[in-house]
Parts: structure tokens; C-alpha cells; sequence
């Protein structure tokens, strides 16, 4: 999951990029006296690319979290749907706190909250993380 947000980022920074060369160019031109208003007209132009540029980021972001909690929640074989359909909220950890799955039980107790890129902390900072460790402890499993 980190390694797609990472890819991510660096496609949202390319855009940037050209964004702060413009600027840098609006501010040179604003310097030569020929091309002042030409350099204001630039600049203008940069900060509504820049305002934009980051609210489509912001809506492409969202949107990618709906699109991936989707994928999560439709996937699976027999005992996944099981699980699925199962009444209470279900939520499965790493060993980091991080959440690797959940049933639609668990997600309807945030409902407007991305879950794709939540901890456990985050959700209930009143989870004690030791019970992770302890329980793999007892039974043999690793996280």
C-alpha cells in the first residue's frame, strides 16, 4: 500500500514542478521592465493553477480511497463473503496497528473516514498496542 502511495506522490509532484518553473519565470519577467505586466499576468495565472491543482489532488485522493475500500470489500472467496455478511464488526491488524481488512460492520462505524490508510491508534487511541504482541505471544502467531 506505501509503495503505491509513494508513485503517487512523485506523479502529484511532477505537476508541481512545472507549476514552480512558471513561477519562477513570472517572477523573472516581472524583473525586465517590457515584460511586467506579462510577469503579473503569469503569476496570477500560477496561483489559480496552484489552487486548482490541489483541490483535484485532494478529489483524486478521495477518490482513490473509496476505489480501494471498494476493491477490499468486494474481493474474497467463500470464507471472506462469509466474513462479509458476518453481523458484527470485524477488523483484521498487521502487526503495526495498520488495518489490512475489515467487514462492512466495521466500516459503517466510520463512514466518512478512509479507512485504507488508518491505524488502530488512530480510530481508538485507547487500544493498548501490547495486546497485539502479548496474543501473538500466546498463540503462536507471528505479526
Amino acid at each position: 500500500m506505501k509503495k503505491n502511495n509513494n508513485k503517487m506522490e512523485k506523479l502529484y509532484l511532477t505537476g508541481e514542478i512545472y507549476i514552480l518553473v512558471f513561477a519562477i519565470l513570472g517572477l523573472v519577467m516581472i524583473l525586465n521592465e517590457n515584460y511586467f505586466l506579462i510577469g503579473i499576468i503569469q503569476l496570477i495565472l500560477v496561483a489559480v493553477v496552484l489552487v486548482l491543482s490541489t483541490f483535484f489532488k485532494y478529489l483524486s485522493r478521495k477518490r482513490l480511497n473509496a476505489m480501494i475500500e471498494q476493491i477490499t470489500m468486494s474481493a474474497g472467496d467463500t470464507s471472506s463473503n462469509a466474513l462479509l455478511s458476518f453481523p458484527l464488526p470485524i477488523l483484521l491488524l498487521d502487526g503495526g496497528g495498520a488495518l489490512v481488512w475489515y467487514n462492512a460492520e466495521f466500516r459503517a462505524l466510520f463512514p466518512e473516514r478512509p479507512l485504507s490508510e488508518a491505524g488502530i491508534l488512530e480510530l481508538f487511541p485507547e487500544f493498548n498496542m501490547g495486546y497485539l504482541h502479548r496474543d501473538a505471544e500466546n498463540t503462536g502467531f507471528t505479526c
